[in-house]
């Protein structure tokens, strides 16, 4: 049996989705607490085949003798250990790029704001002070 590792307790959505996804047979470990999952990864990560999430610590890397495969959350990856995965023989996988385009979408939003002055006409009217026209145009 395949087990998947995720570094953090995940969300019962989250757990929904993956039990969804994953094929029968994988199974999803993590920890109960996000206080003191560290101590918790060590626990449950020695016979991981698949580590899912952000910063892994080396002392989990070492920990995970079957370990094959880390997905990284992030895109940056830069704090893991590169030199250790190679040792281990362990494959990294990241999420660049995953954030490509909700990161455009909220360039443009937020240029917009600025432009059509959004945050200070919203204050004006929780103030009450109405600006019925506004002249500037882009």
């Amino acid at each position: 049996m395949m087990k998947v590792v995720l570094t953090w307790p995940p969300s019962s959505e989250e757990l929904r989705i993956l039990l969804e996804n994953l094929r029968k047979g994988v199974e999803i470990a993590y920890p109960l607490s996000r206080k003191s999952r560290f101590k918790e990864l060590l626990e449950i990560v020695e016979d991981a085949d698949i580590l899912v999430g952000g910063y892994v610590p080396d002392e989990v890397i070492l920990r995970a003798r079957k370990l094959k495969l880390i997905q990284a959350i992030t895109s940056g990856v830069e704090r893991l250990n590169f030199k250790l995965l190679k040792e281990r023989g362990i494959i990294l996988a990241s999420a660049s790029g995953a954030n490509a385009i909700s990161a455009a979408e909220m360039a443009l939003a937020l240029m917009l704001t600025i432009a059509k002055r959004i945050v200070e006409y919203d204050k004006r009217m929780k103030r009450g002070e109405w600006v019925p026209y506004a002249r500037e145009t882009m």
